[in-house]
């Protein structure tokens, strides 16, 4: 269950002020995402910098702008600072083979941001080595509009207006950014979720709750189920996808249930999907997630001891509850450590 406060959340929370337009909890039971920090990855020099310098002109052409570095690698932007824009521009500098990014999918991605009034670097995911996981539903304006429409394995180019980025909030200043500040962002796109599970339906055995769906929605019935002492991991529907390892963030839509009330305790389906890391979840989704691959959709049966055995407060548990989930694997990315 996504029971860990958004401190302890995916590396997104990293860039959530910079990228992000607003931020809410990272469940039912998550708290407010941390300000932004310039200290995040590679920033601009100073976080509140002196208004004073050069007049930012209109950018005469989006060629003026130079990009070197290959996808997958750090950047180097070269244009002639200070500039300024009045509507974003996109330009494509790889295009990808894979899937398009719609209005709402949730997608993975390198980035690296600069201020086009200095030229500096305010945020870079690479320099942390951290791709960012996102959903394009809560993205900034200008951010949406250049990704949209655009492929998996391409890199993008984005100039985008202080009135598309970060106006309407007062600026940035915790990472320089003033209001009227054109941004550039450098993007490589490497991922994107899955809107629902796809592949080989599975038949469960017997004695398991029921699952059924409605309305794109999972829904569990108790019934007359037997009560395991274990934990059960039962794949529903069996993905083609990678599999997912201990240390992923994944992206998931959920319905989790209490076993003696047959109460949802806790569910997401919005667009995009929910992203956490995987190693800071109930023991109950990390062992029970481990293997299965995206496109999945895996029915957990959680004994308490590894859910929540003390019972909780926020999702609600109450103490010694069996947990029943329903958990589609919409996206995974590789490899991250523990946050510390």
């Amino acid at each position: 269950m996504f029971a860990v406060s958004m401190r302890k959340m995916i590396f997104a929370a990293i860039v959530a002020g910079l990228v992000l337009s607003g931020c809410s909890g990272a469940g039912p039971e998550g708290d407010s995402s941390p300000s932004p920090s310039p200290s995040a990855g590679e920033t601009a020099e100073s976080a509140t910098p002196s208004a004073k310098g050069p007049k930012a002109t209109p950018l005469p052409k989006l060629d003026d702008l130079k990009v070197k570095g290959k996808y997958g690698k750090v950047p180097t932007v070269t244009g002639p600072w200070p500039f300024k824009v009045d509507k974003t521009k996109v330009k494509v500098l790889k295009k990808g083979k894979g899937d398009k990014l719609k209005a709402d999918s949730g997608v993975s991605v390198h980035y690296h941001g600069l201020v086009a009034r200095t030229g500096q670097v305010f945020q870079s995911s690479f320099a942390i080595n951290q791709p960012a996981m996102l959903s394009m539903g809560g993205v900034i304006p200008g951010f949406k509009t250049g990704l949209v429409g655009q492929t998996v394995g391409s890199r993008v180019l984005l100039v985008i207006p202080g009135k598309e980025a970060y106006d309407p909030a007062g600026g940035l200043p915790q990472a320089g950014i003033q209001v009227g500040d054109t941004l550039i962002f450098v993007v490589d796109i490497l991922d994107t979720a899955l809107s629902a599970p796809e592949g080989r339906a599975i038949a469960p055995p017997a004695g398991l709750p029921k699952v059924t769906e409605k309305d794109g929605k999972a829904v569990i019935t108790i019934g007359d189920a037997k009560k395991p002492k274990k934990l059960v991991s039962q794949s529903l529907i069996e993905g083609t996808g990678d599999k997912v390892e201990a240390n992923d963030a994944i992206t998931v839509h959920f319905t989790e249930v209490a076993w003696s009330t047959g109460d949802v305790v806790a569910a997401s389906y919005e667009a995009g999907g929910k992203t956490a890391l995987l190693n800071q979840l109930i023991v109950g989704w990390r062992e029970g997630l481990v293997g299965k691959r995206v496109g999945s959709r895996v029915l957990l049966v959680i004994p308490p001891s590894k859910g929540y055995p003390d019972g909780n407060d926020s999702p609600k548990v109450a103490p010694k509850e069996t947990l029943v989930a329903v958990v589609d694997i919409l996206m995974r990315q590789p490899g991250m450590p523990p946050p510390k």
